[in-house]
Order: C-alpha cells, then sequence, then structure tokens
C-alpha cells in the first residue's frame, strides 16, 4: 500500500476491516479520533497484544526438564530435545549440563557420567545411546518372561486343576438351573403311564386349573434358553424336569384324581423319586 501511494488514513480502516476476535473487540474501545496515525495504531496494537505473544524457550525452560521415576531414558531425551531445539543461541557446554543435570540421579547413565564426565553433545549422545539400547533390551526381555510366565501358569497342573473345579462349578449350576438337583416335596412318586409334560398339557385347563401356579423362575445369568417349562411358562429346564410340576401332578394323584394315568401294579402304589 505504501509503494502505491495509499495514505494512512485509508490503511488504517482497511487494516481495521482485518480484525477478527479479541483484536476486532479491542478496536471497538477504542475512543473516536483517539488515533492520529497508523504508526500510533500499530504501536497502540502490538502494546495491548504483548502479553500474547509466543515467547522463545530460554535456558531457564530446559533446567525444568527433569527425568520421572517411571520415564525411558528415550523418552526423556526427545522431551528435553523438542524443548532445547526452541532456544535460540543455546551454548553446547549449557545444553550438556542441563541435559545430565535433568537426568534421573539413579540410573545408570547418570551414574556412568558422574564418574566419567563428558564434554560435548556429540560424547554424551554416543554415551546414551548404549544406555537406551540397553534399557529397550530390558524391557524386551521383561515381556518376554512375563509372557513365559503366563504360558506356563496356563499349562501349569494347578491351572488344569482350577479349570476342572470351575467346570464342576459350571456343570452343577447348570443341572439346578436344569431342574436335576432340586429336591421334591415327596419321597416317593407315583409311576404314570404317560409324561407329566403331555399329563399337564391335556389336563391343566380341567382337572389341573386350580393348582398353585410357581413363580417365574429368576434369570441370574446361565439359564439354557433352549430349553422350556410350560409349567413355569419360562426357558431354564424342559417340562418333564420340572420337579414343581412333578409335585403338583403326584398331590393330585393323591386326591383321588388323574387316575387314568396311573399305572396299576401289584406291589407299592408308589415309587421311587428316580421314577
Amino acid at each position: 500500500m505504501y509503494i502505491r501511494g495509499i495514505d494512512e488514513p485509508l490503511i488504517s480502516r482497511i487494516f481495521a476491516i482485518t480484525l477478527t476476535g479479541a483484536a476486532q473487540a479491542w478496536f471497538s474501545t477504542l475512543p473516536a479520533n483517539s488515533i492520529g496515525s497508523f504508526e500510533e495504531f500499530g504501536e497502540n496494537f502490538l502494546l495491548n497484544f504483548a502479553t500474547s505473544k509466543k515467547h522463545p524457550k530460554s535456558e531457564f525452560s530446559l533446567g525444568k526438564i527433569h527425568q520421572q521415576p517411571d520415564e525411558t531414558l528415550q523418552r526423556y531425551l526427545n522431551r528435553f530435545k523438542d524443548v532445547a531445539l526452541q532456544v535460540p543461541g543455546l551454548q553446547e557446554n549449557v545444553h550438556v549440563h542441563l541435559i545430565v543435570a535433568g537426568l534421573d540421579g539413579t540410573s545408570r547413565l547418570a551414574k556412568s557420567l558422574y564418574k566419567d564426565p563428558v564434554k560435548t553433545l556429540e560424547e554424551f549422545r554416543t554415551r546414551s545411546k548404549k544406555y537406551v539400547e540397553l534399557e529397550q533390551m530390558g524391557i524386551a526381555n521383561a515381556q518376554s518372561d512375563e509372557g513365559k510366565r503366563i504360558s506356563l501358569r496356563r499349562r501349569s497342573p494347578a491351572s488344569k486343576g482350577n479349570e476342572r473345579v470351575d467346570n464342576k462349578k459350571k456343570e452343577s449350576r447348570a443341572r439346578i438351573l436344569d431342574g436335576w438337583d432340586r429336591v421334591g416335596r415327596y419321597e416317593k412318586y407315583t409311576p404314570l403311564n404317560a409324561p407329566r409334560s403331555q399329563i399337564w398339557r391335556k389336563v391343566a385347563m380341567k382337572e389341573m386349573k386350580k393348582v398353585e401356579r410357581p413363580r417365574p423362575i429368576f434369570d441370574r445369568g446361565g439359564l439354557d434358553k433352549s430349553k422350556y417349562c410350560a409349567f413355569h411358562d419360562g426357558p431354564g429346564h424342559s417340562t418333564d424336569q420340572c420337579w414343581d410340576l412333578r409335585d403338583a401332578v403326584e398331590k393330585f394323584v393323591r386326591d383321588g384324581r388323574l387316575c387314568q394315568y396311573v399305572i396299576k401294579t401289584q406291589g407299592s402304589k408308589n415309587n421311587t423319586r428316580k421314577s
């Protein structure tokens, strides 16, 4: 604009149009006729936003960088390098002093440098490279050992024994959910000439319509959804496996009903629970 001979008042107006955000808000607060020249406008602008300027890093910034106890050497060196690149005119001897001072004092590299100090960055890089490689090798070995321990635990006899116990618990739980481990109300059950599921299906709305229905099975996880009990009207076990239905049928039999399903025998009228 200066080359084209545009005067300062017009330059000031055009510059103001380019402002956005906080700069535009600042400009709107300026009193009318408070700016006498574009140079004055620029000075006021820079003065107001001086704190927003991104200042370069200094040696003081590097002095605050320290290797954390759980931080790898490579990660610390990378963090230090990223800040060091932002420090203008950083002298080599100061660089070496600060990067050594920031090391974890208990690390092997720090102990090595305390015994045999280095004077140049090249010497430091050569020394630190060896310890970075040793550290990475140790991490890889530790991960390999952990993998072997996990594999051995999986294949150990104790692990297999625990697995068998867990499987037995699962089988026992499944049997309970299926109804096989329920204890019935009666010591003996009358032998019948038809499955109880068939009896329930045929007489549920007639002779047994007044029977008290059991509560639905509460699903705590592990119910066999492939099996359905018509008596409970829900999944978990089959109708013939249902002890609640066995008790209900037995009660009606002993009350003199459902005689058409009772097997006539010369001996005892009742059979064991295994029937």
